[in-house]
């Protein structure tokens, strides 16, 4: 997930010819306004930028035009997702070989740090994560959630009564188990 209202982020993204790879961008809404990689017809390494765009329609330049060419999204928010084929167990380390390949640069107004977040967070940190992005989008709020601690605070975790932080240790991790199922 990255936050493009604090600038720019930037990927690399490598030459892998004859792996598959994809990158998608998906913005607030989830919606894919960008999908890069082999179908696409660039296989040269190249170098894209993501950038907030007015709230209108993604722009979309043609790929190839310059060695960093910049994407806008609709949204301030987007998730990046990066696929590489894996074609069966002897590949496994070449394609992470390649995995090694893509790297990504922060905004600049941010640092140039990125915060690397678990794959699977803990409730205080999905709290943290979503709550803002609920709050700056109002057709994702629930009034229902609100006790829960959903589209609160940022750190609505830390202010919920402790059966509730407690149901949240419980049933957050039975629920990723059951979507990984």
């Amino acid at each position: 997930f990255l936050d493009l209202s604090k600038g720019p982020a930037e990927l690399d993204i490598p030459a892998l010819p004859g792996r598959y790879h994809s990158v998608a961008v998906m913005d607030a809404r989830t919606d894919n306004w960008l999908v890069l990689g082999t179908r696409d017809g660039e296989q040269g390494p190249r170098t894209i930028r993501l950038a907030f765009g007015d709230g209108a329609e993604g722009e979309r330049p043609p790929p190839g035009d310059a060695i960093v060419t910049t994407y806008r999204s609709p949204t301030d928010r987007v998730w990046l997702l990066i696929r590489v084929l894996v074609d069966g167990p002897a590949d496994l380390p070449a394609a992470q070989a390649a995995q090694q390949g893509f790297v990504l640069r922060a905004p600049a107004a941010a640092g140039g740090e990125t915060e690397l977040l678990p794959v699977v967070p803990d409730p205080a940190t999905l709290l943290k994560i979503v709550n803002p992005i609920v709050a700056a989008n109002g057709h994702l709020q629930d009034p229902a959630l609100a006790a829960t601690g959903y589209g609160g605070a940022a750190d609505a975790f830390e202010t919920l009564p402790a059966w509730r932080q407690w149901l949240w240790r419980v049933v957050l991790p039975r629920t990723f188990e059951r979507l990984r199922e």
